[in-house]
């Protein structure tokens, strides 16, 4: 769920591109695993989608993720071709955000693009993606390394 573009040629990064095929540019970056959908696609696609292809991401055990869940796949996008509501976006980051945090991933996120008809419904789904982060790695609920981690750290640390 990171572009690939930003840190080709590394051969140690798992990248997973959802998007819009026909969305801008023409030519897109080549990523591990590039899903092309369809114009139109509706949220219950869009996440089976997702539910499909995450855990291949998952399996190779990253070290950390980066979360790239952009509002661009909203219906109301002037530039994306997608057709997904506010509440499926929500119903996208908790899935995503709860897979990682299932499976002990650190993950950064950020505030990709988004160019809605109406900017704040822009801003509510970028304060909905940050707020799913927040409910997930909130202060309060304690997040352990797996113990591969902890015991990789231990060997790699001076002294």
């Amino acid at each position: 769920m990171l572009k690939a573009e930003y840190h080709q040629p590394a051969t140690n990064f798992t990248y997973l591109s959802m998007h819009g095929a026909k969305n801008y540019p023409l030519f897109k970056a080549e990523s591990s695993l590039d899903i092309e959908l369809p114009d139109g696609t509706d949220d219950e696609s869009y996440l089976q989608t997702l539910a499909h292809y995450l855990p291949f991401v998952i399996q190779h055990d990253p070290d950390i993720l980066f979360y790239l869940g952009g509002a661009d796949p909203y219906a109301g996008d002037k530039l994306g071709r997608l057709e997904l509501s506010i509440d499926g976006l929500r119903r996208r980051d908790e899935y995503v955000l709860d897979k990682c945090y299932q499976c002990e991933i650190p993950t950064v996120t950020v505030m990709p693009g988004g160019y809605g008809e109406n900017i704040s419904d822009t801003v509510e789904i970028h304060c909905q993606h940050h707020s799913s982060r927040e409910k997930h790695f909130r202060v309060g609920r304690r997040f352990y390394f797996r113990e591969s981690r902890r015991q990789h750290a231990d060997e790699e640390s001076p002294g």
